[in-house]
Parts: C-alpha cells; sequence; structure tokens
C-alpha cells in the first residue's frame, strides 16, 4: 500500500489548559518577549477563525497573482473562571494593590500571547497532544460581560467566561506556531519555553 492510499486518523478529542502571558516588549524581527503566563481557568472551548483577503492580479487573460493572504484570527475563549485580577490584566482595567479593579472609559487591552493543548486520539487509540502559541493576541472589550443567574431549588446552570481575542502577525510574520508531543508536560513545557517562563 503507498503511503497516499493509507487512512490517517487523528481526532481531536478535548481542549486541556490555556495560558495567556502580557507581551513585555517587542523587537524587529523577532517574536515578542512574555510576562509569566497566567492561566485562564479550566477549559471549556477554543474557536478559532482566520479572517483573509485577496490578493490578485489578473494580465494575459489569466492570473498572475492570485493569492488568499492572512489578515487576522479571532479566538473565542471559555473558561470556568471568572477572576478580578484576570480581566483587569487582559481587558486594561487598573488594579490596586489591595485587588480593587477599576474600569474606565480609556482603558485599553493590552498585547499578549496565548496558549492552549488538545489532546487528539489516534487511529492505534494513543493520544498526542497538540500545543499551539498564537504570538500576539488582544482581547476585544465588547467581549467582556456580566452574566449571573439567581439560584433556584433543583437547578444548576453556571455562565461560563467568555473572551473573545483578536490574534495578528508578530515582528516576524508569523502569527501562530504548533508542534504536537507524545505527553501533556512534554506539550506544557514546550508552551512555557516559548513564554519564556518555566513554572506556570
Amino acid at each position: 500500500m503507498s503511503a497516499s492510499t493509507i487512512h490517517t486518523t487523528k481526532m481531536p478529542i478535548g481542549l486541556r489548559a490555556n495560558w495567556w502571558a502580557k507581551i513585555t516588549a517587542e523587537g524587529e524581527s523577532a517574536h515578542p518577549t512574555y510576562s509569566t503566563p497566567m492561566s485562564l481557568g479550566g477549559s471549556i472551548k477554543a474557536y478559532l477563525t482566520v479572517t483573509t483577503y485577496t490578493r490578485q492580479v489578473a494580465a494575459d487573460d489569466t492570473w498572475q497573482i492570485n493569492d488568499d493572504v492572512f489578515a487576522s484570527a479571532t479566538l473565542e475563549q471559555e473558561t470556568d473562571c471568572t477572576d478580578v485580577e484576570l480581566d483587569a490584566t487582559v481587558f486594561g482595567h487598573t488594579l490596586s494593590e489591595d485587588g480593587e479593579s477599576t474600569s474606565a472609559e480609556m482603558d485599553a487591552a493590552p498585547y499578549g500571547g496565548w496558549a492552549g493543548i488538545e489532546p487528539l486520539v489516534l487511529r492505534d487509540h494513543s493520544t498526542v497532544y497538540r500545543a499551539t502559541v498564537l504570538y500576539k493576541i488582544k482581547a476585544q472589550q465588547a467581549s467582556e460581560k456580566m452574566e449571573a443567574d439567581t439560584l433556584t431549588p433543583g437547578n444548576f446552570t453556571p455562565k461560563n467566561k467568555s473572551i473573545t481575542f483578536m490574534a495578528e502577525r508578530d515582528a516576524t510574520g508569523a502569527w501562530r506556531v504548533q508542534k504536537e508531543f507524545p505527553t501533556f508536560e512534554a506539550a506544557r513545557t514546550w508552551i512555557m519555553g516559548k513564554f519564556g517562563a518555566t513554572e506556570s
């Protein structure tokens, strides 16, 4: 059987762990450097949508250039953690030393990096772990919201924490890097290395 006819199975079966790290510096032709990564909480979902633009040049009755080019990406993130300090950091609010977060009209979300790990099951029932890092993202202010319902007897319907991020290219022109590993810990270690951290 030739390689081109071999059926390969590699199916996502979940999402484990996700981090955000504030960008501390951006140099020329280099990836950003980051502060210590913050856990965004237990992962519930992360949906990535890529936006492109079309670059076309027609001449001699045909396309000389016909490209679909990356413009940006949108990451819709849900976790099980709603936290005042985390929100203040990600959305750019003012956090006092005693933990008081003040939201103001001119608040601007800072740029950061995002990372997560997807387990994927293979045809032989083994699992590999795909680590993804988005080099440069920013939380969208309009995605911040408060959702809280009163508890009623016999009904437990918690509200997930939701943040929408916009991803851009960094100074190298890259916007994402991915690698697969045999264990979760190996994937986590690789991510921490991309953030320049050893523990998180």
